[in-house]
């Protein structure tokens, strides 16, 4: 973070990052800095909305992560899916 950067903007610009490329630094980064903000700034409500955004993200980037190794676990054995019931994610079916 540069001088004239405030954290704020970095929070903002790490967001950003993380939307473009999903490092998980940027996440990271980003998360501390808008846990920081709102004991500064509670009743700015972009700020939350931001802090929001960048949990979505965070979620989306998961939850293909997530569909990635069921369509693994459907290419290596088909009737992995229908054998399994008792797993969470075949429940949510």
């Amino acid at each position: 973070m540069d001088e004239a950067e405030t954290l704020r903007e970095k929070a903002s610009r790490l967001m950003n990052e993380y939307e473009a490329v999903y490092t998980e630094s940027a996440f990271a980064q980003g998360l501390a800095a808008y846990q920081q903000l709102p004991a500064e700034q509670p009743d700015a409500a972009g700020l939350h909305l931001e802090y929001g955004y960048l949990q979505e993200c965070h979620g989306r980037v998961a939850i293909r992560r997530a569909a990635r190794c069921y369509e693994q676990a459907i290419e290596l054995d088909p009737a992995t899916i229908s054998r399994d019931t008792s797993s969470p994610a075949c429940r949510r079916r």
